[in-house]
C-alpha cells in the first residue's frame, strides 16, 4: 500500500511539473510574439483588392508625421472609416495609438458597451462596441489602423484588420 502511495504521489508531482513547464513555455511564447507590420504601399493594395478605394493623405499630415492614408467603400458609405497610419518611429505609433484608444473609449461610449484590450511585445489592439458603433485602433510597431462602422459593418471590418494580418 505504501508502495503504490509513493508512485501516486511521484504522478502526481510529474504531473504537475509538466504542466509548470509547458505554461512557462506558453507564457514565454506569448511575450516574445511579435507581428510584422505591413507597410503603407501594402495597405493601399490590400484596401483595393478588398473593393476599397484607398487615398494617400499624407500631405495633410504634419512634417515628419511619416505616411497616412484613408479607405473607404464607392458607393459613399460614410458609415464606414478605415484609416491607416506609417509612422516615422514607434514612440511616434504608440502615442498616436493612445490618443486614438482614448477617443474611441470617449468619443463612442454609450450606456452599454463591450471592449477587448490586447498588448504584447510590438502589437496593440483595443476594440469597442457600444451604442451602435465598433470601432477598433491597431498598433504594430510604426503603424496604426483605425477603424469605425455602425453595428451592421463591425463583421465585415473584423474581416478586414485579420486579412491584413493585424
Amino acid at each position: 500500500m505504501k508502495k503504490n502511495l509513493k508512485f501516486l504521489i511521484a504522478g502526481i508531482i510529474t504531473f504537475l511539473l509538466i504542466i509548470v513547464v509547458v505554461a512557462a513555455v506558453l507564457i514565454g511564447k506569448l511575450i516574445t510574439f511579435k507581428k510584422e507590420p505591413v507597410t503603407f504601399e501594402q495597405f493601399g493594395k490590400y484596401a483595393s483588392e478588398q473593393g476599397y478605394v484607398f487615398e494617400d493623405e499624407t500631405s495633410q499630415m504634419p512634417e515628419g508625421f511619416g505616411k497616412y492614408g484613408e479607405a473607404y467603400k464607392e458607393d459613399g458609405d460614410q458609415e464606414l472609416v478605415i484609416s491607416f497610419s506609417e509612422c516615422s518611429d514607434v514612440a511616434s505609433a504608440v502615442k498616436l495609438y493612445n490618443k486614438t484608444q482614448y477617443m474611441i473609449t470617449e468619443d463612442y461610449k454609450g450606456a452599454v458597451s463591450s471592449n477587448k484590450n490586447i498588448n504584447l511585445k510590438n502589437f496593440s489592439k483595443y476594440e469597442q462596441t457600444s451604442g451602435g458603433i465598433y470601432a477598433a485602433a491597431v498598433r504594430i510597431d510604426n503603424t496604426v489602423l483605425f477603424v469605425k462602422a455602425g453595428s451592421e459593418g463591425k463583421k465585415e471590418l473584423q474581416e478586414f484588420i485579420e486579412g491584413l494580418g493585424y
